[in-house]
């Protein structure tokens, strides 16, 4: 019975030893894993602030292309709106303005001679006692109209 008094005993006090030592290596374990955490709270931090960092550098790198390209299109559009016509266009708009002109005299000429025929027609069909007067005055107004 001693002996089997002392086992238990010696088993009571491993158990208790055991315990002691899984409480220690829990708490060692804990603060490992407190020292990590802080850590790498740390890296994530350092991290957060270089992108940070490198995302303002290259939004001032875009920004500066941005308003570099801005520049170019302002002068480029002056140019095209304050640039010199090409030769070949003005000697183009002077023959198109010479034909507005001369089809412009054209359709003036031909309103002119519609308004006399039909001054003619109106003479025409109103009575009027010399009937060989109308036809007379009528050629004579025709090669008139037409020496215009």
């Amino acid at each position: 019975r001693q002996e089997t008094l002392e086992m238990a005993q010696n088993v009571e006090r491993l158990k208790i030893e055991f315990l002691k030592q899984m409480q220690s290596e829990e708490e060692r374990m804990q603060e490992e894993v407190q020292a990590l955490q802080k850590k790498y709270q740390t890296e994530h931090v350092a991290f957060q602030v270089r992108s940070e960092s490198v995302l303002r550098a290259a939004q001032q790198q875009f920004e500066k292309a941005n308003n570099a390209m801005i520049e170019r299109i302002k002068d480029l559009e002056y140019k095209l709106v304050t640039r010199e016509s090409r030769p070949e266009d003005r000697e183009r708009i002077a023959q198109l303005e010479k034909e507005v002109a001369e089809k412009e005299y054209l359709c003036k000429r031909i309103m002119e001679e519609m308004k006399y025929f039909k001054m003619e027609l109106q003479h025409r069909d109103m009575p009027n006692g010399g009937g060989d007067k109308k036809e007379h005055s009528g050629k004579n107004s025709r090669s008139a109209s037409r020496a215009r």
